[in-house]
C-alpha cells in the first residue's frame, strides 16, 4: 500500500510540474518578447567526475555548484552578435529554471559504494537551489521547478 500512495504523490508532482510548465509556455507564447529560462538535467550527485576545470575526481556536488554560478551570470550575460533572435543584447531576466531529475545517481536504501538519494537531495539543495539566485521580470525571486528522474525514483541504474 505505501508502494502505491509514493506512486500516486510522485504522479501529482510530476502533473504540478508539467502544468506549471504548460503555463509558462502558454504566456511565453502570448508575449512580445521571448521568456527566457534554464534547462538542465542530470546532476547525479554522488558521483565524483573524471575531468573538471583541469581537476581529476571532482566531486559532482563541485560542478552542480559552478552551474549554479553560470547560471546566476546569464543575466548580464550577452548573446552572440549573430544577427539571430536579440543578437548581442544581455540575456536579462531568467523567468524559470527546470531541472529535469536526476539528482540523485540512484536511489538505495543501503546501497553499496553508491550515495543515497536523500544525502544526494540535501547536496543538491545547499549546491543548487541555495546558490541560483535569479530575479524574474517582474523581480521576484525565479522559482526553480525540478522533475524527479529515473535514477530518483526507483532502483534503476539506467
Amino acid at each position: 500500500m505505501n508502494f502505491l500512495r509514493q506512486r500516486t504523490d510522485f504522479a501529482r508532482r510530476i502533473t504540478r510540474v508539467i502544468a506549471v510548465v504548460g503555463v509558462w509556455a502558454g504566456v511565453a507564447a502570448a508575449c512580445a518578447e521571448p521568456v527566457t529560462f534554464v534547462f538542465t538535467s542530470d546532476v547525479h550527485l554522488g558521483i565524483t567526475r573524471g575531468y573538471f576545470r583541469g581537476a581529476a575526481n571532482v566531486e559532482a556536488q563541485v560542478v552542480t555548484a559552478a552551474l549554479a554560478k553560470k547560471i546566476n551570470a546569464l543575466p548580464a550575460t550577452a548573446l552572440p552578435n549573430d544577427g539571430g533572435l536579440l543578437a548581442g543584447r544581455p540575456i536579462g531576466a531568467v523567468e524559470f529554471v527546470v531541472v529535469t531529475g536526476d539528482i540523485a545517481n540512484r536511489q538505495e536504501l543501503h546501497p553499496i559504494r553508491i550515495q543515497p538519494a536523500a544525502k544526494s537531495w540535501a547536496q543538491f539543495e545547499t549546491s543548487f537551489l541555495h546558490v541560483v539566485a535569479l530575479k524574474n521580470s517582474a523581480g521576484e525571486v525565479t522559482p526553480v521547478h525540478v522533475v524527479p528522474g529515473n535514477h530518483d525514483v526507483s532502483n534503476a541504474i539506467g
